[in-house]
C-alpha cells in the first residue's frame, strides 16, 4: 500500500506515470483537472424494480395514511415512511432504549435516506410528515 491509499485503486502503469508525474492521468486525460464527457448511460443501468414496501406492518391506521400520503405526493409509499421513520427515531430521543441483552443496549437512532432519481418524489413524499404530522405533535 502506498501513502496515497486513492492510487491502490489504479492499474500499476498509472500509478507509475502518477509517482513520477507523467503521462496520462488514471482518467485517460493529460491535464488532472480536466474530464472527460459523462457517461450518461450509467444512471439509469441494470436497475432492478424494488420490493414492495409492506405498509400492513404499520397497522391499519397508519397504513392507511401512508398510502394516502404517497397518492396524493404521487411518489412511492418508500418516500413517505423513511422520512416517517426517521421523524419517530428523532422523537423518541433518548427517552427508550432496546436492550438486546443485560450488558447490550441501542438507542432508537435511525439514519434514513430516500435515494431516487430527481423528480421521482422523495421531497413531496416528506413534505405531507413536516407538513401535517409534526406541526400536530
Amino acid at each position: 500500500m502506498t501513502d496515497n491509499p486513492f492510487t491502490d485503486f489504479f492499474a500499476a502503469e498509472d500509478k507509475a506515470a502518477m509517482d513520477e508525474g507523467r503521462g496520462q492521468q488514471p482518467n485517460g486525460h493529460d491535464d488532472a483537472t480536466s474530464w472527460g464527457d459523462p457517461d450518461m448511460g450509467v444512471p439509469g443501468m441494470h436497475r432492478r424494480t424494488p420490493p414492495q414496501l409492506p405498509v400492513e406492518v404499520f397497522g391499519p391506521e397508519w397504513s392507511d395514511w401512508i398510502i394516502e400520503a404517497a397518492e396524493a405526493a404521487a411518489c412511492p409509499t418508500d418516500y413517505v415512511v423513511a422520512p416517517l421513520l426517521a421523524a419517530a427515531s428523532a422523537l423518541i430521543g433518548n427517552s427508550r432504549w432496546a436492550q438486546a441483552t443485560a450488558g447490550w443496549s441501542e438507542p432508537p437512532h435511525l439514519w434514513v435516506g430516500a435515494v431516487g432519481d430527481s423528480g421521482n418524489g422523495k421531497s413531496p413524499g416528506a413534505d405531507c410528515l413536516t407538513r401535517e404530522v409534526l406541526p400536530e405533535i
